[in-house]
């Protein structure tokens, strides 16, 4: 597997569907995400996994944002637009980065779900949001 050498600027390397192998290994901030909300056609929100992105060809959606590994998408660091954060109560609500970095939640969704908003990038890219 060829190695691939960080840029100091973001790339828009994301493909359209799944590819027969692997085009990155998976880093730290290159993971599918345990599980997310996805809102159906009839407005009802429903938790899915990277195995439901698969089975249902949803990678150009969902796979340069929640399911890099599973899709075989060239990973960059980039946020997740939404991430499902499960209350003590046991109740599952869909959350941001914005909401992560303000409510001090950095520790546990920056890495797989907001690199970028909670400076976990490393070298990869500058923090856009620090300009």
């Amino acid at each position: 597997m060829p190695i691939h050498s960080p840029t100091n600027s973001p790339t828009d390397s994301s493909t359209s569907s799944a590819s027969e192998s692997p085009t990155a290994r998976p880093t730290p901030n290159c993971a599918d995400v345990e599980k997310f909300m996805h809102t159906k056609s009839n407005g009802e929100n429903v938790t899915r996994t990277c195995d439901w992105v698969v089975d249902k060809h949803r990678c150009s959606n969902y796979g340069p944002t929640h399911c890099p590994v599973s899709c075989n998408v060239t990973c960059t660091c980039v946020d997740a637009e939404t991430f499902v954060h499960t209350r003590p109560n046991g109740e599952n609500v869909t959350k941001n980065c914005n909401w992560a970095v303000d409510n001090g939640f950095c520790d546990e969704y920056g890495s797989e779900y907001c690199p970028v908003r909670c400076n976990m990038c490393g070298s990869l890219v500058e923090n856009l949001f620090s300009r």
